[in-house]
C-alpha cells in the first residue's frame, strides 16, 4: 500500500446526538490534530436511530477495531426488522489539494438473509444520493469481499451477509472531478432490514479516515498514451481512461457522435477515468469527442453486438 500524503481529517460527531461529547477519527473522544472535520449526524427521526456510539457489547461484536468504542447498529442485542436508521458522514473537500481524494473505514457485518448495509454518497450537501457500486463517478471502491454485495430487494446494491473480518474498505474520487462539482462530499449509511423476526448483530463501523493523495493505494498500470478508449470494438460498456496528472484534471465535455454526425449522448464536468455503456445503441461506427481542461482527443469507437 502506498503512502498517503498531504491532509487527514478529523471526525466529530454533532454534539446534541450524544449529550455533548465529541468523538473523533476512532471514535474515541482523541484530540486528534487534524485540520478537515468530519462532521457525522446521526439521523434524527420520530422512532429510535439503531445507530450508537460506545462500547460494543454483543455475541459476535465484541470490541471496537481500535477500544473502546465504535458506531454500530446497536450497542447490545439483535437490530430490528422495517429498520432503516441511517447516520451520515460529512466534510468540506474545498481546501483539499491532489489527485485522488480517498476516503475509508473498518467494518464487520452480521446480516441476515434479505436484509444488508447500503452506502451512498452526495456531493451537493444530502440533495441527492448515489450509490458507489458500479457507478463510473467512483475512481474505486474496493477492501471487502465481492461475496458479500449483492442486489437488495429494493434494487440497491449493498453489503449482505456475515464477515467477521475487519475489512479496511476504501472509497476513491478524482478531486478534479470533486472541485467542479462543489466543496462537499457526505456519505450516508443505512440499515436496510425486512419484515419478521431478526437475529442478526447488524453491522460495526470503526477508524473512519480520509486523506488525498497524488499516488493511489492500489497498483495500477500508468498510461503509455494520453487518453485511451478500451475495449474497442465493443458490444457493452465502454471504459474511458486518460493520464493521471499532478495537476487540474477533468474532462469538461464528451460527446458521442454517430456515422452521420448527430450527438447521440453527451456528458459535462466527468471523471477523467470514466465508463459508459453502448448496448442501446444500434452497431457501427461512433467518434467520441473528449475535451478536457488541457487538450481536446477525438477517437473512433466502434460497437459490435453479438
Amino acid at each position: 500500500m502506498k503512502h498517503l500524503i498531504l491532509a487527514t481529517l478529523a471526525i466529530v460527531v454533532t454534539p446534541h446526538l450524544i449529550q455533548g461529547q465529541e468523538y473523533f477519527q476512532y471514535f474515541d473522544g482523541e484530540d486528534l490534530p487534524f485540520s478537515y472535520p468530519i462532521e457525522i449526524t446521526i439521523t434524527d427521526k420520530s422512532t429510535p436511530n439503531a445507530w450508537q456510539i460506545g462500547m460494543p457489547n454483543k455475541v459476535k461484536f465484541r470490541e471496537a477495531r481500535t477500544k473502546p468504542n465504535a458506531i454500530l447498529t446497536q450497542l447490545e442485542g439483535f437490530y430490528a426488522a422495517g429498520d432503516t436508521s441511517t447516520f451520515i458522514a460529512s466534510m468540506n473537500t474545498k481546501e483539499a489539494l491532489g489527485s485522488i481524494f480517498a476516503f475509508q473505514w473498518m467494518q464487520r457485518i452480521d446480516f441476515m438473509e434479505g436484509d444488508g448495509g447500503i452506502v451512498e454518497y452526495s456531493v451537493d450537501k444530502g440533495v441527492t444520493w448515489e450509490n458507489p457500486f458500479d457507478n463510473p463517478y467512483v475512481y474505486a471502491f474496493y477492501g471487502f469481499s465481492a461475496a458479500n454485495v449483492d442486489t437488495l430487494a429494493n434494487g440497491d446494491i449493498a453489503f449482505v451477509g456475515k464477515d467477521d473480518t475487519w475489512r479496511n474498505v476504501w472509497l476513491c474520487f478524482e478531486y478534479g472531478w470533486l472541485v467542479t462539482v462543489g466543496d462537499s462530499l457526505s456519505f450516508r449509511y443505512t440499515l436496510a432490514s425486512g419484515p419478521g423476526g431478526k437475529e442478526g448483530e447488524g453491522w460495526m463501523i470503526d477508524n473512519m479516515y480520509a486523506a488525498v493523495t497524488y499516488t493511489h493505494t492500489i497498483n495500477e498500470v500508468k498510461p503509455t498514451e494520453y487518453f485511451s478508449v478500451y475495449p474497442n470494438p465493443v458490444s457493452d460498456r465502454v471504459f474511458l481512461k486518460t493520464m493521471k496528472l499532478d495537476q487540474y484534471h477533468v474532462i469538461e465535455q464528451m460527446m458521442l457522435y454517430d456515422a452521420q454526425g448527430r450527438i447521440v449522448q453527451e456528458w459535462a464536468n466527468i471523471p477523467t477515468h470514466f465508463f459508459f455503456d453502448v448496448n442501446h445503441y444500434p452497431a457501427g461506427q461512433y467518434n467520441l469527442v473528449v475535451l478536457t481542461n488541457l487538450r481536446t482527443v477525438t477517437v473512433p469507437v466502434i460497437i459490435q453486438h453479438p
